[in-house]
């Protein structure tokens, strides 16, 4: 597999993704920010951009989308329905409406979409061969916050504990920002370190987030 996390800097210390087929070059990024580093990238290492992923509708992870499209109109956009709406100056033939726990192939590798909404209704992480990209539901020693217009502390709660708690602790963990003490790390490591995993009850959980 293809695999490069990259600093891009962006709107606030933001990472993007390239993922995909080692052999035959194609790839997908997740939250392209940063299109020159990017695009430097992908001429150094011959990729092909086969599939555009965003990890959630705010504007420091898909702003940059419609104009990285341009240079790529071969590849499809994969969000959720409510981040569609969200780039809504592109034409519907670009886009792929993403459904939870759906598998999407890039060359040979498979990506699944699990949906963890709370800090964004549409906010989505991407597991693919044991690492899990969480845009900014899970942050390294901490997660995205909830006090926002669009966002919804008990939903993050779930995505928190249920539907990324559950995943094998070998799982490692690929953020949307630098915000903590290291680029990534994995399940195990959160659950010990990260200040919101540590709450024993839902209501610690809020009580902390919300704070």
């Amino acid at each position: 597999m293809y695999f490069k996390q990259i600093l891009a800097g962006g709107y606030n210390h933001n990472f993007s993704y390239f993922i995909g087929d080692e052999k035959t070059r194609e790839v997908a990024v997740v939250d392209p920010v940063n299109l020159s580093l990017l695009e430097k990238f992908i001429a150094m290492d011959g990729l092909f951009i086969t599939a555009i992923f965003g990890t959630h509708g705010h504007f420091d992870h898909i702003g940059e989308i419609p104009e990285f499209y341009k240079k790529h109109a071969n590849a499809k956009i994969y969000v959720p329905k409510s981040t569609r709406e969200k780039l809504s100056q592109l034409p519907n033939g670009t886009f792929h409406i993403l459904s939870d726990r759906e598998k999407i192939n890039i060359g040979a590798v498979s990506m699944e979409a699990i949906f963890t909404p709370g800090h964004e209704p549409g906010a989505t992480c991407f597991l693919v061969e044991g690492k899990l990209i969480t845009g900014d539901t899970l942050f390294i020693e901490g997660c995205g916050r909830c006090d926002l217009p669009d966002s919804d502390v008990e939903e993050q709660y779930k995505s928190l504990f249920e539907r990324i708690g559950g995943l094998p602790e070998t799982t490692e963990i690929y953020p949307g920002h630098d915000y903590g003490s290291k680029p990534h790390s994995t399940l195990a490591y959160e659950k010990q370190h990260n200040r919101f995993y540590r709450c024993k009850t839902k209501d610690e959980f809020v009580a902390l987030r919300m704070k």
